[in-house]
């Protein structure tokens, strides 16, 4: 039996439940707010909030829906607060994206041209973020006989790199300083 069918034969049995009553009643370990709120819009169940002063605070209690309800109409607020999620969603996967081009072997647009060659190129990126010590050497060992280490300590900088190895040097010991010239 799926939780959505148990949920909707508990509360056919068992009227006006909190959602920590059906998961207790129902023995589940996680959590079954999520379940109820998509059977509220599927126009399922219906929540009826009280207060209880033995908590000192509302609690929804859940009912079966009458028949012939129909899913429940998003109001405009919800509407936005998709919208706005959204938006957020998207800002967080450009800024990842930005990050990631950003990493050794996935080099940024602006540097391919100045830094084609590098060692790094077909390295683990993980190997040049590690905060382990043999890591560490290992991505200076790659560093070390790079062709176009300069030119990559300068793109470190322009992009004001603070963690990582970078041309050889490790930014997070160095404060982020480079010292090469």
């Amino acid at each position: 039996m799926s939780r959505r069918a148990a949920i909707l034969a508990r509360l056919d049995m068992s009227p006006g439940l909190t959602a920590f009553e059906l998961r207790r009643v129902l023995g589940c370990r996680s959590p079954v707010e999520l379940a109820l709120k998509e059977m509220r819009r599927a126009g399922l169940v219906v929540a009826v909030s009280r207060f209880r002063p033995d908590q000192g605070r509302m609690v929804r209690y859940w009912y079966l829906a009458p028949p012939d309800t129909g899913p429940a109409p998003r109001s405009e607020a919800e509407r936005e607060a998709k919208r706005r999620r959204d938006r957020e969603s998207k800002a967080r996967r450009r800024a990842r994206d930005k990050a990631v081009a950003a990493l050794p072997g996935t080099l940024p647009s602006g540097d391919v041209p100045s830094l084609r060659g590098a060692a790094c190129a077909g390295e683990d990126p993980e190997l040049f973020f590690s905060p382990d010590p043999a890591d560490i050497a290992k991505a200076k060992q790659v560093c070390a006989g790079c062709p176009v280490r300069l030119p990559c300590a300068q793109a470190a900088d322009r992009r004001n790199e603070r963690y990582g190895v970078w041309a050889g040097i490790d930014r997070d010991a160095s404060h982020g300083q480079l010292i090469a010239s």
